[in-house]
C-alpha cells in the first residue's frame, strides 16, 4: 500500500495525495490549508508523515494528510527540506534563513554565519553527515 501512495505539492491547489499511483488525486486540506506549496518531504518510511513548505508556513501531517497542522508561521517561503536519519533531525531552507527541528513541531532558526538569509536549497551528504545550504 505504501508504494502506491504519492504526494504532489501544487501552487494553487495545495497538497494532493494519490493512493493508486497517480490514477486519482485528492486534496489534503484538513489543517493544511495553504494553496501555495513549495516543498514536500516524507519524514518516515510508512509514507504517512509529511512536511509541506508553503509561502510563510510549514505544515505537518502524521496520517497521510488526513489531518495536518501549521507548525511554523514565521519562516517566509519554505523552498526545500532535508532530513538526517542518524539523529532524526529535519532542516528547512527558507526565504528568512535556515531552520532545524528534532520534533517536527518545534522549528529553531539558526542563521549564525550566513551571509544571505535567502536559503533556496539544502542537501545532506549521507557519508559525512555534512549539510550543504544554497543561498541566493
Amino acid at each position: 500500500a505504501y508504494e502506491s501512495t504519492l504526494y504532489a505539492g501544487t501552487y494553487g491547489n495545495g497538497v494532493q495525495r494519490s493512493a493508486d499511483r497517480g490514477k486519482t488525486w485528492k486534496l489534503m486540506d484538513n489543517g493544511m490549508d495553504h494553496s501555495g506549496i513549495e516543498s514536500l518531504m516524507l519524514t518516515s518510511p510508512d509514507n504517512n508523515h509529511l512536511l509541506a513548505g508553503a509561502n510563510g508556513a510549514i505544515y505537518y501531517t502524521a496520517d497521510g494528510g488526513l489531518h495536518g497542522s501549521k507548525v511554523n508561521s514565521t519562516c517566509g517561503d519554505c523552498f526545500a527540506f532535508a532530513g538526517n536519519t542518524i539523529n532524526s533531525s529535519h532542516y528547512a531552507a527558507t526565504s528568512t534563513g535556515f531552520y532545524h527541528s528534532v520534533s517536527t513541531n518545534n522549528w529553531i532558526q539558526s542563521n549564525g554565519g550566513l551571509t544571505s538569509l535567502d536559503c533556496r536549497s539544502i542537501v545532506i551528504d549521507r557519508k559525512t553527515g555534512y549539510l550543504y545550504l544554497g543561498t541566493k
